[in-house]
């Protein structure tokens, strides 16, 4: 019987349970990708005290930091969670009960939903560049996005491919001036506005874009980087549906409770932090979420 259960691997997952743990609460962690989307970030350079590091080094230092606690990392897909005063939560085959709930379950990869996608992903198109930017080394690739994440991959790809084309669909880039200022300097990356793909064309790979002005670049590979969706894999606990936004994103209090008691929520999948998906502010409410969980808990306890 654990105090906690974290839903989530990520900076929200494992802040909150490093919180938890110096509450004295016993916890545990379940998520199918530890480190979450923060592994695909190239370098971070907004986290406060690190000039700069890899996305999947950060994680990996804050899970050390919560397995030297004493914290069990378990690398499983959460099936299901039942229950109302204590929870049963279902993973792969085995029941682990719990008192109260975090659920830190990020984001995916936003798709474009435009023809062609789907059937070239693995074969020109990509969601990830720390994972599939080398395989394009002294190729020409386009970078489909105008924000940060999109230009973070620019400078990325420019250190493999010959020539990054990206592509914002909007009449200006989204990205801090900084980014923007780097991406013009560098003679490998051209930026593009009021670009929008229609179809990705290719027979066994990718071999162009049409866009929705006409214009065709022909490219060897695109990374599609347009922000992200908040993950939906658990919509109820037991009979109770776990209320959303419109948008799919968990609505929280100040506390970060849902609206099942004993369960709260952290993180890319919720509504706090005004929406903001920055590591530290998953972080943030990671640290929330778990003084809250404490709160619960001591409370049933009492």
């Amino acid at each position: 019987m654990y105090d906690l259960i974290v839903v989530g691997a990520g900076p929200a997952g494992y802040t909150a349970a490093l919180y938890a743990k110096r509450y004295d609460l016993d916890v545990l962690v379940v998520g199918e990708d530890l480190g979450g989307l923060c592994n695909e970030a190239y370098i971070v350079e907004n986290w406060p005290g690190t000039k700069e590091i890899e996305g999947n080094e950060l994680m990996d230092r804050m899970k050390d930091q919560i397995e030297d606690l004493g914290v069990e990392v378990l690398q499983k897909r959460v099936d299901r969670i039942e229950g109302e005063d204590t929870f049963s939560v279902h993973v792969n085959g085995k029941i682990f009960e719990t008192a109260s709930v975090i659920l830190a379950l990020g984001a995916d990869k936003r798709r474009l939903n435009i023809e062609g996608e789907k059937e070239l992903v693995g074969k020109g198109v990509s969601y990830c560049v720390t994972c599939d930017g080398p395989l394009y080394r002294n190729k020409d690739v386009a970078v489909i996005g105008g924000a940060d994440s999109g230009l973070k991959a620019a400078m990325l790809l420019a250190e493999y491919s010959d020539n990054v084309h990206v592509f914002e669909a909007t009449d200006e880039l989204k990205a801090e001036k900084i980014m923007i200022d780097r991406c013009r300097e560098n003679n490998k990356i051209k930026l593009n506005c009021g670009m929008a793909p229609e179809k990705f064309v290719g027979d066994k790979f990718l071999e162009r874009i049409v866009f929705q002005n006409g214009d065709e670049v022909e490219v060897d590979g695109a990374f599609i980087e347009i922000g992200s969706v908040p993950n939906e894999s658990i919509k109820k606990i037991g009979n109770r549906k776990i209320t959303r936004d419109e948008g799919g994103f968990i609505e929280v209090s100040p506390g970060l409770s849902t609206n099942v008691e004993g369960v709260f929520a952290a993180g890319d999948v919720t509504t706090a932090s005004n929406k903001m998906r920055q590591i530290v502010t998953a972080a943030a409410e990671g640290a929330i979420a778990a003084y809250s969980a404490y709160s619960y808990v001591g409370e049933k306890d009492a």
